[in-house]
């Protein structure tokens, strides 16, 4: 796969509870948050989600959280807001955004990382990022 540097790329670093989503730019390349009109849903975290003790329960909060990324990543894929995504979150996370993300959006996705990177700094994830750009640049 070739990557297109000219086409809007989002990127979508979660795990079970929170998430960032950054607009990356390629010239220069960098990384900027995406303006929270364009994330609106996402806003409301589920509270003490981390505190619930009941695994049934906070497995639920999660899938449930997972729904509320996959419902602003459709409306942005809907409104044109991005052409390719790349998501990043820990594997069962990421498991729960592709299943619930519609066809558009998986359709976007040029690249998943099942990594937690939600702690990162922004230039941590910058760098890390790059790591795994690389060859989608070159391929």
């Amino acid at each position: 796969m070739i990557f297109d540097r000219d086409r809007a790329v989002w990127l979508v670093v979660a795990d079970s509870v929170s998430t960032r989503i950054y607009h990356i730019h390629f010239r220069p390349f960098r990384l900027s948050p995406v303006p929270s009109d364009a994330i609106q849903g996402l806003d409301t975290v589920v509270q003490d989600l981390e505190s619930d003790t009941h695994g049934g329960a906070q497995r639920h909060r999660k899938e449930v959280f997972a729904r509320k990324i996959a419902h602003v990543l459709n409306t942005a894929c809907d409104r044109g807001l991005f052409a390719d995504l790349i998501l990043v979150a820990p594997a069962v996370t990421l498991g729960d955004i592709r299943h619930t993300i519609s066809p558009a959006a998986h359709k976007a996705v040029i690249l998943e990382i099942a990594g937690d990177w939600i702690g990162l700094s922004e230039t941590e994830v910058f760098n890390h990022l790059k790591h795994h750009l690389m060859p989608l640049a070159t391929a």
